[in-house]
C-alpha cells in the first residue's frame, strides 16, 4: 500500500497578501478536500500521484494548480487568490412581521 503524502500550503489574497481562512479545496475528480485554518494554512493527505487542488472561496474567483505528490517529499502549493467583484451581484434580504 502506498504511503500517504502530507500536500500543504497557504491562501492568501492576491491583491493584499492577507490570508484567507475558511476556503475550500478540493481534489478534482474526489470528494476529497480541506478548507485553509485561521491563519490561511490548510493541508491534505494524498496518495503518490498526480492532482489537480481547486481552490473556491466566496467573493474570490477560483483556482486550480497541477501538483505531482511523491513519496518522501512534503510538497507546499500556495494559492493567492484574485477577487471577483463582478462575481458578486448582491444579496437582498427579505423579512415580513407576523
Amino acid at each position: 500500500m502506498a504511503q500517504q503524502v502530507m500536500l500543504k500550503g497557504t491562501v492568501t489574497d492576491a491583491s493584499t497578501g492577507e490570508v484567507l481562512p475558511g476556503v475550500n479545496l478540493m481534489i478534482d475528480g474526489s470528494n476529497l478536500g480541506a478548507a485553509s485554518q485561521i491563519g490561511g494554512d490548510y493541508f491534505i493527505y494524498l496518495k503518490p500521484g498526480k492532482y489537480v487542488i481547486i481552490a473556491q472561496f466566496v467573493g474570490y474567483k477560483t483556482d486550480k494548480k497541477s501538483v505531482t505528490i511523491t513519496s518522501g517529499e512534503t510538497p507546499v502549493l500556495n494559492f493567492a487568490l484574485e477577487q471577483d467583484v463582478l462575481g458578486l451581484e448582491g444579496v437582498a434580504v427579505i423579512g415580513s412581521r407576523r
